[in-house]
This record gives C-alpha cells, structure tokens and sequence, in this order.
C-alpha cells in the first residue's frame, strides 16, 4: 500500500512535484450542462441552463449589424454636427452615444420583469428595428433645428434638444446590446 504524504512546503506550487502530471480539464472542447444558483429576495435558487434560451445564427448577425450600425451611426453624427454646428460640438457625438447606450443598459437592468428571458427575441428585434427607424427620423429633425449658431440665445435652447434627440436611437441599441449579452450566459465569450 501506498503511502499517503503530504506536503510541508509553504504555498501550493512548492509540493506540485509530488503531485499527478497537470491534465486539461475533461469538458474542454464538450459542451456541458452548467448549474447555476441565483438569488431571489432571500432564496436561493437553483436552475439548469438548459432552461436558459440559447443564442442562434441569426442572435450572432442581429448582435453584429446592431453594433455596426451603431458605430456608423456615431461616425456619421460627428460629421454631421461639425457640419450643422460648429466644430467643437463635433465630439459630443460619443458623449450622447454613451449616455444613451446606458439608458438602455439601465433599463434592461432595472425592468427584469419586462425583458424577459421568454420575450428576449422580441425585444431583440423590436429594439433594432426602433433604433433603424428612430436614427433616421433623428436625422432629419436635427436637420432642420436652428443650430447654426450657438452663441445666439434663440438657438440655446436647440442644441439640448438635439443632443435629447440623436441619443434615444442610442437607447434601443443599448437595450439590445445589453439584453444580447445578458440574457444568453452560456455563450456570452462568443456574443461578446
């Protein structure tokens, strides 16, 4: 019979010589079936993910237009607002592309009970098709306000309403990025 030792090295790495040679992990390269545990107003639950909805081909070209659309979107609103307002406003484009990805980020987190993992397809789409629909009608409502010249006190008030304007296409992209990333966990690595 073998007998048991044990190591008195200090830290974990100093008795890896005794140790079995390192082997990858077995479920490297299988799909597996991962528990989860969550927690819920003091209770804590357990779930399969097979229970999870699963990301499909048409998740991973919805997810990938979504973005690029929104970064084409962002790109062209800087050229724009160096156009139809002066040069300095240019860069405010990222900024309301930022407020509004995070309206919608916040929303998806905040309404648990309204974006569900059920309607997460529903929400996907609608919430594209929103912001192809709103960026346009943006646009050209941006077109016409008088924002040519700052410094007038008419015009003041145009810019704050513009920039409220252009960021909500930027919220319906924030809901579907955020509701693609959290409501597919088992495939977040490649959604992402």
């Amino acid at each position: 019979p073998a007998k048991e030792s044990r190591c008195q090295a200090p830290g974990p790495r100093a008795c890896r010589q005794d140790a079995s040679p390192r082997r990858s992990p077995a479920w490297i390269g299988h799909t597996r079936s991962v528990r989860t545990t969550t927690l819920r107003k003091g209770k804590v639950q357990s779930g399969n993910s097979d229970s999870e909805p699963k990301a499909t081909i048409e998740t991973y070209g919805g997810l990938f237009l979504l973005t690029l659309a929104t970064l084409l979107y962002e790109v062209l609103l800087t050229r724009i607002f160096s156009v139809t307002m002066w040069y300095h406003f240019a860069f405010m484009a990222v900024s309301v592309a930022m407020f509004g990805l995070t309206v919608g980020g916040l929303l998806v987190y905040l309404r648990p009970n309204y974006f569900t993992p059920a309607r997460v397809d529903f929400h996907l789409a609608a919430s594209s098709l929103l912001f192809g629909m709103l960026a346009r009608a943006g646009f050209f409502i941006h077109a016409r306000l008088p924002v040519n010249a700052p410094t007038s006190l008419y015009n003041l008030p145009a810019i704050p309403f513009s920039y409220a304007l252009i960021s909500v296409p930027f919220v319906f992209s924030g809901i579907g990025v955020s509701l693609a990333l959290t409501k597919f966990p088992a495939q977040i690595s490649k959604l992402y």
